[in-house]
């Protein structure tokens, strides 16, 4: 009896919670399901983002590569170019927007030293003048990145240098000392060009007259005279 009363209990008390449990999901059933809808909805959501982004990243990062080996192509370097500042300012990842920027801005910078260099060139000043817009945008727009920004200091440095504004040019030199430490190459690159400065602005001068004194050969000495010496003339007691 005692066996078969508490059987009878525990039934009861199953068929109760049951009943709770039943009650609770009448009331809270459709509040419930739509919570799990949503959480199931942000979980697919972001996983979609997450992919896209992912797939963006490898994306850009692809076409960065395939930039770098176009822009040095004549038929297209222009748009190779135009491209790679295109990427600089929408890439997603920091990483290949610091990199383009700084990958444009030093090409423009070797065009700029090979048009001062060639007397027919006519884009000197515009390469500059692009090169100095994508360091000073590496330097605004990345700045937590310390390796960019100091190459992008070297970068103005010498364009500095080039144009002879020494002072400029020191002072952007010193940025990158100031910024890193010597198992840095950039770093290494800028305290040479710190050393050499003093030498570099002095103005080279080629020699354009003659020595003022000249060295002769002395003149050949005139060989002495070897004919017999004539006979005195007879008194005239010899006669």
């Amino acid at each position: 009896m005692k066996a078969q009363r508490r059987h009878e209990l525990q039934e009861n008390v199953l068929a109760h919670e049951l009943g709770q449990i039943k009650t609770f999901f009448n009331r809270y059933g459709n509040w419930i399901t739509g919570v799990i809808v949503a959480v199931l909805i942000v979980l697919l959501v972001v996983w979609h983002y997450r992919s896209r982004s992912a797939a963006e990243l490898l994306e850009q990062a692809a076409m960065f590569e395939t930039l770098k080996q176009g822009i040095y192509e004549p038929d297209k370097q222009a748009s190779s170019l135009e491209a790679m500042v295109d990427l600089a300012q929408d890439a997603r990842d920091p990483l290949i927007s610091a990199s383009a920027s700084m990958f444009a801005a030093d090409f423009c910078v070797r065009q700029y030293i090979v048009d001062l260099r060639n007397p027919e060139g006519k884009q000197a000043g515009e390469y500059r003048e692009k090169a100095k817009k994508h360091y000073n945008l590496v330097i605004e727009k990345h700045s937590d990145w310390k390796i960019f920004v100091a190459k992008a200091h070297l970068g103005l440095g010498i364009l500095a240098e080039n144009a002879a504004d020494w002072t400029t040019a020191k002072s952007e030199y010193e940025l990158v000392t100031r910024s890193l430490d010597d198992t840095y190459p950039v770093w290494v690159e800028a305290q040479r060009r710190l050393n050499n400065l003093e030498v570099w602005k002095k103005p080279f001068r080629f020699a354009t007259t003659l020595p003022t004194t000249v060295p002769t050969t002395a003149p050949a000495t005139k060989p002495a005279d070897t004919q017999p010496a004539s006979k005195p003339a007879l008194t005239d007691a010899e006669k």
